[in-house]
């Protein structure tokens, strides 16, 4: 079994498997108590991104798209593969230290789309609002942030699913002893 698969993720499937992302992120949210507002407000749990994916504004669609595109690395990078299902597999739940590797990985993949996409360090405004506070190494992001990134990470199984894929931890083979 090779540890990076990819999929090739026809118009529609995608778009399905990034809506289910999009799900699994506003999922966390309201768990939190955040509701669906017109302006992001922090104090008062206010999300305008708690919407359905097909009312999301296309950058979100792509952002959405661009986490489902990269779940072989993230799996590939904890020991994980991705199989075709067979039926009635109970979904996979990630262990606590695998968990966290994946989120932060997952962070970390998030900040490249954002600096690819002209973002900077920073609170957005009127003038510049392609800036993001969240910029930042994983140890700097607050855990209400990282959180999001731990929700994303527990919907890959639910996700794959959907695809007809299921998630396998491979042994790693053991060092050997150098003589």
């Amino acid at each position: 079994m090779s540890p990076v698969q990819q999929i090739e993720l026809e118009e529609d499937l995608l778009e399905r498997l990034a809506a289910a992302a999009h799900d699994a992120y506003c999922e966390g949210k309201l768990r939190d108590g955040w509701k669906c507002g017109p302006v992001r407000d922090d104090e008062r749990e206010i999300h305008p991104l708690l919407v359905p994916y097909h009312e999301l504004a296309e950058t979100y669609k792509q952002a959405n798209r661009v986490t489902v595109r990269n779940i072989p690395k993230k799996l590939a990078a904890a020991g994980y593969v991705m199989l075709p299902s067979r039926s009635n597999e109970t979904p996979l739940t990630f262990p606590g230290e695998d968990l966290e590797e994946l989120a932060e990985l997952e962070h970390q993949l998030w900040m490249e789309e954002r600096l690819a996409n002209g973002y900077t360090l920073g609170e957005p405004t009127k003038e510049d609002p392609m800036r993001n506070p969240y910029l930042a190494p994983w140890e700097q992001v607050p855990d209400e942030i990282r959180q999001i990134d731990r929700d994303l990470i527990r919907g890959i199984p639910g996700i794959l699913a959907r695809a007809g894929y299921a998630i396998v931890k491979v042994e790693r083979p053991s060092p050997v002893n150098a003589r």
